[in-house]
């Protein structure tokens, strides 16, 4: 599955300090209206787990399968720096 992130252009802007990977997710996931708990489902995790992600960040383990699945840069989806 690749997910686009066609309108994600412009959240590189946003303050980096108050937000981490999981708030990230979050906004990629909602700019391309997929629920949280279909993207739980295609994941194979459970819908807590991946809250857990969006309220403490993604574990380190899974950025590069989550960038590359959303079609996201790595270094956006773990630092918020350059374009998504």
């Amino acid at each position: 599955m690749n997910i686009c992130n066609k309108h994600l252009q412009g959240q590189a802007a946003q303050p980096t300090c108050l937000v981490h990977s999981g708030h990230r997710l979050r906004v990629a996931l909602k700019a391309c209206e997929i629920s949280p708990t279909a993207f739980a489902e295609w994941l194979r995790i459970s819908p807590q787990r991946l809250n857990n992600w969006f309220l403490r960040g993604l574990p380190d383990v899974h950025l590069e399968g989550l960038a590359r699945a959303l079609s996201l840069s790595r270094v956006w989806l773990e630092t918020g720096e350059g374009e998504p």
